[in-house]
């Protein structure tokens, strides 16, 4: 804050040259404003409470939003300069020799072709290798399914068992009532005799009733039968025109069921005479309604027989009920006797399946469960035999691919050829030196690093050694996997090639910056930006004129940058200056940029922001008076200081007023929606204001009472005392702030 302080004073003794003649005048009005405005802010009235409350003093901030960047941690090491070697190339297959590249004294750089070992039996491996994969991923999907399966069936079986548990209450309940209806029965049958001959006269009035039904049934056969039959008429007719030989046919079968000529001579089509037809003889215009309906009066005279054959069993039922009941005095003793019989055999029934069935339902229903789950067990244990399969098959292949890439012997350093051992078409042997490569031209150059730096390492990465204050550009040649028995670290190998490797002196020491970590193309903020609690890191953004901390999750860091993880957006707003006031929730104002001119320095506006106001005034014109704030105020739901805050007006924002009201509130677009401000902190603009508000030599030259500029704070900081100068100075931190 301090460093920023003294910036902001700096700047302010560059920009007083510039202006000096101007504002020396204005240094008397300046500070009386000055006097004045602190002796207004002490007076207790109630207009300076609704002013506190209404308005705020905005922190200036500057943002930024987050930027894509690469991030690197250099770190520096002490490696030790080895000779010159000769490196032996043994094959790690043998076979025969079907190509070979170079001869003794030629250059080789790394990575060149030796020479080809024959691959066709390898080839043929590894199409084996490969069937074995498919064959193995076969076997697994099948297991799995297998698996699925099991698990559903096991499921079903548990639920069955649930259920079938859980209903042996019910079963015992049911047992328990068919005793009580056995007993009641007995009791009904005892006196049934009494109710024999009710029943016998509820059966004759059942009779009468059927054989009314089966009158009206029988009357109900012959309408729908002379119903079905006209239309079946119809339909046959209609047929007969749409299905005639021509159009000609048709009409001539139209004719002779009573249509004129002059009624059919406007149709083409035969279906155009049958639905004609159709129309004049029913209320049906297409033979597919025509079809409809004729089924439905099928169904219907289908039904109506149906209907009179039911009734006519169920008039017989009638009879023979009336005749049972006729009799049923005569049963009853022998009724009442059945229900005592059946009484007992209910209470045997239920002493049997307390004695006995529940234990078998119970032993059967345990045998279920620990069947199905020994199904499932099995059933994964095929899943688990079926993946350990596929990995073996996936290792032959990797296995047959890695012998096939052997047919090819390549040279891992670049030198001169010293000797060649292999002839095209004779047998290499795998456990014979090739070729014996010299690199005379290049020294390396070995340094040993802990294990995590090791992982983040990779072959061919640049190294910078540094001898002597000059500095030359390597690349990691090798990497060990191993770690380092005497030492305990990975060592690491940096070749050094062309003219400089022979300034390296073997068994000296020089130092090696390379990167240990790096995060490729990531979002990045400014490391001052970043703020910590504990160990959560957060920034503030810029919102709706408020700054927000959001916690974000950082990665790595360089001087300048810090990786963020999550929390940001490509289109937040990060503020990146301090200040001692920025807090969550604390009113910002974005800092404007100035740029100097060639009397004074001007405050411009972005161009987002000036076009998005000027297409804001231009959609608002027409619907309202353009006004502007005079200070920093809160924007209403309401017009009330108890209503909700929906946003926050900077000085000299502009706003179209709907409506001034007599309360001291106006009415205003924000956002698209109407929000209310105090009357007292905005005022008009006519076409003369927005016209001195445009124009940059206007704002430049004109100092007004309610505008303390950064300008007036510098004039009058040349005529009062020092305390006059520091408190002037601190006004316009605060507000660069």
């Amino acid at each position: 804050m301090k460093r920023f302080m003294t910036r902001q004073r700096e700047s302010n003794k560059e920009k007083k040259s510039a202006v000096n003649w101007k504002r020396t005048s204005c240094g008397l009005l300046a500070m009386t404003v000055l006097m004045s405005s602190v002796a207004l802010a002490g007076c207790g009235s109630q207009e300076a409470d609704v002013t506190e409350e209404e308005t705020v003093k905005a922190i200036q901030v500057e943002t930024a939003a987050p930027s894509t960047n690469t991030i690197q941690v250099m770190s520096d090491f002490i490696g030790t300069v080895e000779g010159s070697e000769e490196t032996s190339i043994i094959p790690k297959i043998a076979g025969e020799v079907t190509s070979k590249n170079f001869e003794v004294g030629d250059y080789v750089n790394a990575g060149d072709l030796l020479f080809t070992i024959d691959d066709t039996a390898l080839q043929i491996s590894r199409t084996s290798a490969e069937a074995s994969v498919q064959m193995a991923q076969a076997n697994l999907n099948t297991a799995e399914a297998g698996l699925i399966a099991q698990q559903a069936s096991n499921g079903a079986t548990k639920a069955s068992v649930s259920e079938t548990l859980g209903t042996m209450s019910t079963t015992e309940q049911q047992l328990e009532n068919s005793v009580n209806s056995a007993k009641r029965n007995v009791g009904a049958a005892k006196g049934s005799k009494g109710l024999a001959n009710e029943s016998f006269v509820n059966a004759q009035k059942q009779a009468d009733n059927v054989k009314d039904n089966k009158e009206s049934a029988e009357d109900n056969i012959g309408y729908t039968e002379e119903y079905l039959e006209s239309l079946t008429e119809l339909q046959k007719r209609y047929n007969n025109i749409s299905q005639a030989s021509d159009i000609d046919a048709a009409k001539e079968e139209a004719k002779s069921h009573g249509i004129s000529d002059s009624e059919l001579s406007g149709f083409t089509e035969k279906t155009e005479v049958a639905n004609y037809y159709l129309s004049l003889n029913s209320n049906y215009s297409s033979g597919e309604e025509l079809a409809v309906v004729v089924s439905s009066a099928r169904n219907a005279y289908e039904g109506a027989k149906s209907t009179d054959k039911s009734l006519e069993g169920s008039y017989s039922s009638a009879l023979v009920a009336q005749i049972q009941a006729a009799i049923s005095t005569q049963t009853s003793a022998d009724s009442l006797k059945s229900a005592e019989e059946a009484q007992a055999l209910a209470e045997k029934y239920k002493e049997d399946y307390e004695n006995f069935t529940k234990n078998t339902i119970t032993a059967n229903a345990n045998a279920q469960i620990v069947g199905g789950d020994a199904q499932v067990i099995s059933s994964a244990n095929s899943v688990t035999t079926a993946n350990a399969n596929l990995t073996s098959a996936n290792a032959q292949l990797a296995s047959a691919n890695l012998q096939l890439d052997y047919t090819k012997v390549t040279s891992p350093v670049s030198g001169v050829i010293q000797q060649i051992n292999v002839q095209q078409y004779e047998m290499a042997s795998n456990q014979s030196v090739a070729y014996v490569i010299s690199s005379t031209d290049s020294k390396k150059v070995t340094f040993y690093v802990a294990e995590n730096a090791m992982k983040n390492m990779s072959m061919g990465q640049s190294v910078t050694i540094e001898k002597e204050g000059t500095t030359y550009d390597a690349s990691i040649s090798n990497i060990e996997s191993t770690v380092d028995a005497q030492k305990g670290l990975f060592k690491v190998e940096v070749t050094l090639t062309g003219s400089g490797a022979d300034s390296f002196i073997t068994g000296t020491s020089v130092k090696l910056t390379t990167a240990t970590q790096q995060a490729i193309d990531v979002m990045t903020v400014p490391i001052d930006a970043v703020y910590y609690e504990s160990e959560q890191a957060y920034v503030y953004c810029a919102k709706d004129g408020v700054a927000v901390r959001t916690d974000i999750t950082t990665g790595i860091a360089d001087e300048n940058n810090v990786e963020v993880v999550s929390g940001l957006t490509p289109g937040d707003k990060v503020i990146t200056s301090w200040g001692s006031q920025l807090k969550d929730g604390a009113v910002i104002e974005e800092a404007v940029k100035v740029q100097d001119t060639t009397e004074e320095a001007v405050t411009e506006t972005s161009t987002e922001e000036s076009t998005t106001e000027a297409q804001t005034e231009d959609a608002n014109a027409a619907q309202g008076e353009q006004v502007e704030t005079t200070d920093n105020v809160n924007i209403r739901a309401a017009a009330s200081t108890d209503s909700e805050k929906v946003g926050m007006a900077v000085t000299g924002q502009k706003y179209t007023r709907l409506e001034e009201a007599a309360d001291g509130w106006s009415k205003i677009v924000y956002e698209g929606s109407d929000a209310y401000v105090k009357t007292e902190y905005l005022k008009s603009l006519d076409a003369e204001d927005m016209t001195e508000q445009d124009a940059p030599e206007t704002v430049a030259e004109t100092e007004t009472e309610t505008d303390t500029t950064e300008a007036t704070t510098e004039a009058t900081t040349e005529v009062t005392t020092e305390t006059a100068t520091e408190e002037a100075t601190n006004q316009e931190e605060t507000v660069n702030e």
